[in-house]
């Protein structure tokens, strides 16, 4: 059966009777003749917005699994610690293993080496995919202790502590010259983790004093070093604070009525108390204004919401520039001029850091809007010093190029000339500390700390962004098509061989 064919769901017809729908509900609605449940989901095939029945609606959400599953094997075969740990698994078992078995196994081998290295923060990410890994093969009460681990190294504040290859400093020279690998000043516990434990003790059925005892237990055994700033007790006391808030911050979004404008307003002034109930607030705001038929009528609301958003502090400034994109992509000529005000007001900001991702999104809606940005993004390319603003400015560039690509056309050559002869480009010296006996060089720069190897993190951006100019016009890319079938041969990094198949495929 051919994919069309397979395609479920309808469009603007109930999908148990068949008639024809007056208005197309946005959310589960009674058909208004046959009285059935209309569910809207969306059709993983096309990302279409469709109306589907009780039993599709599981359908589709099989099918997500399934999209999502296969997408995750694909960056994984990306992963040269993935195949590593493939084929040795395959040589042990004689035959493939399955995905998380691999998984695991790479999990595992992290785990060691970053507790060699002391990078606490990436030692708690790689525990964090290990305790989904876990949910998702619903072994609950491993996942639940494992989220316990890693909410242990939220409070205490792990550090990623980047030190000489050569010589690792004593416990006494890192007290000495204050370098910390947990310092609980830094600590944050993630509002996902602590509703997911919540969650899975819920799931678990554990009282108060059985969670309490597995949290201890766990961390008393599990702990990377000897002693933590917080201990397991001071530590469960503090997790139990942060459920209770975020179950009565739950309350209160659950009863807020999104359409009260003055509330919503007050609730922005009031930010400060609580920025994450008001993002919860805004989204749900958002998503009460989602469609043409309602933005229409309430514009000045919305447009109300959104300057106060903007004229606030920076974390807060964040939510009203991703509203202000949200509505501009459903009419832009309705926020156009609110738009331009924004612009208009952060015009030296963004020159001064053409990589802003927000000059990207409005370019790929509307080119005339950042138009004179282009020419310093291009420009950007080859004389910003830093790697990571190129990188980011490459993916701006293609953002606009998907939509509008003669606008990013100057940039082509540039990229590709840097895809064939890839150089370092950020130059940074490490910091130097003095002993009596010898001296520590500590090298804090993003490339030491995160394992980034910037000349291919770069080309492969680059790879990306012509890759997008591709979707908007294949011709501007057609003459360097002998350059991404080398790549995709020849390339020593298996994710920019992808990089470049995936380029190839648009051509």
């Amino acid at each position: 059966m051919n994919k069309k064919q397979n395609l479920i769901g309808t469009r603007d017809t109930c999908p148990y009777c068949n008639k024809k729908l007056d208005i197309i509900p946005s959310k589960k609605k009674p058909c208004s003749y046959c009285h059935n449940d209309i569910y809207v989901r969306t059709r993983p095939e096309d990302r279409k917005k469709i109306l589907v029945t009780e039993k599709q609606r599981e359908d589709i959400e099989l099918r997500w699994q399934q999209h999502y599953q296969e997408k995750e094997e694909k960056e994984l075969i990306q992963n040269p610690d993935f195949n590593s740990a493939k084929k040795e698994l395959t040589k042990q078992f004689g035959k493939e293993p399955p995905i998380n078995d691999i998984k695991w196994r790479v999990f595992n081998q992290n785990i060691i080496k970053y507790a060699s290295k002391k990078r606490w923060g990436l030692y708690r990410n790689n525990k964090l995919e290990m305790a989904f890994l876990l949910q998702k093969e619903n072994k609950l009460n491993q996942s639940l202790s494992t989220l316990f681990e890693v909410v242990y190294l939220d409070i205490n504040g792990g550090n990623n502590v980047v030190i000489s290859e050569s010589k690792t400093p004593s416990q006494k020279e890192m007290k000495e010259y204050n370098i910390k690998e947990f310092d609980p000043k830094m600590a944050f516990m993630a509002p996902a983790v602590i509703g997911l434990i919540q969650h899975l003790i819920d799931e678990l059925r554990l009282s108060s004093k059985q969670a309490k005892e597995l949290f201890i237990s766990t961390n008393t055994r599990m702990k990377p070093v000897k002693t933590m700033p917080i201990s397991e007790e001071k530590a469960w006391n503090k997790l139990q604070e942060e459920i209770k808030i975020q179950k009565e911050n739950e309350k209160k979004i659950e009863k807020f009525n999104a359409e009260d404008i003055d509330a919503v307003i007050i609730e922005i002034k009031e930010a400060a108390k609580n920025k994450d109930i008001l993002s919860s607030i805004i989204y749900k705001f958002r998503d009460k204004y989602n469609t043409k038929k309602m933005i229409t009528p309430n514009a000045n609301k919305i447009k109300k919401v959104i300057e106060k958003l903007l004229n606030s502090s920076k974390e807060i400034k964040n939510l009203g520039v991703s509203l202000l994109l949200f509505f501009a992509k459903k009419d832009k000529d309705l926020f156009e001029p609110l738009v331009q005000n924004y612009i208009k007001q952060n015009k030296i900001h963004f020159e001064q850091f053409p990589e802003e991702l927000t000059i990207g999104e409005l370019g790929k809606i509307e080119p005339k809007w950042i138009q004179d940005l282009i020419p310093i993004m291009i420009k950007a390319l080859t004389q910003n010093p830093e790697w990571n603003t190129r990188r980011f400015v490459a993916f701006n560039l293609g953002s606009i190029g998907s939509k509008h690509p003669k606008l990013v056309k100057e940039a082509i050559p540039i990229m590709v000339d840097y895809i064939k002869n890839p150089n370092e480009i950020t130059k940074r010296k490490p910091t130097i500390i003095k002993t009596k006996d010898y001296k520590i060089s500590l090298d804090l720069s993003p490339e030491k700390m995160l394992g980034v190897d910037q000349k291919q993190w770069l080309k492969d951006a680059y790879i990306d962004s012509l890759g997008m100019i591709a979707k908007g016009d294949k011709n501007l890319i057609e003459s360097y098509k002998y350059l991404f079938e080398k790549i995709a041969k020849k390339d020593k990094s298996e994710y920019s061989r992808k990089k470049a198949q995936r380029v190839l495929k648009l051509l």
